[in-house]
């Protein structure tokens, strides 16, 4: 069915169901082996800054991190969820040290990616239930985006 239903009485809709909103997990801190480093040294990060490290960690293989422009706004923009430690000590991207981090995420999408459909299925069961809205009879897609993903840097 098409379109929406007319009532005489001139109401435009009269019932609406909604299974969400389906918020992502919170953000989980980094596995004890994985670290960041900054001028060769390791540094435990706040978790705020540790996320947005992730961000940044997740885009390493675009192009966009080799642009001066993104590279500057990024900084900027992380240095505001640091804590005041953090930002006297980290003051130069060059020097900071992503790569187990980006390893950490590289491993997680290939395992992502091997998992059988029915592993996929059952990840996804509840979620995919919170994409959709019905308003009358009628289904309409709220979003394609799967909640379970991470927001990244663009």
């Amino acid at each position: 069915v098409t379109g929406w239903k007319k009532y005489e009485d001139g109401v435009k809709w009269k019932f609406l169901e909604h299974k969400g909103p389906y918020f992502p997990p919170e953000y989980q801190p980094l596995p004890d082996h994985v670290h960041f480093y900054y001028n060769g040294k390791k540094v435990k990060l706040s978790l705020a800054a540790e996320e947005v490290a992730l961000f940044f960690a997740q885009m390493l293989d675009h192009e966009y991190t080799t642009k001066k422009v993104f590279r500057e706004n990024f900084f900027k923009d992380w240095r505001k969820e640091m804590t005041h430690e953090e930002r006297s000590l980290i003051q130069d991207l060059d020097k900071c040290n992503f790569g187990e981090i980006h390893a950490m995420h590289k491993a997680k999408t290939e395992a992502r990616k091997n998992m059988s459909k029915e592993e996929k299925k059952v990840k996804l069961a509840f979620p995919s239930l919170c994409l959709y809205a019905a308003v009358f009879i009628m289904c309409s897609v709220i979003t394609g985006v799967s909640p379970e993903e991470r927001p990244v840097c663009f």
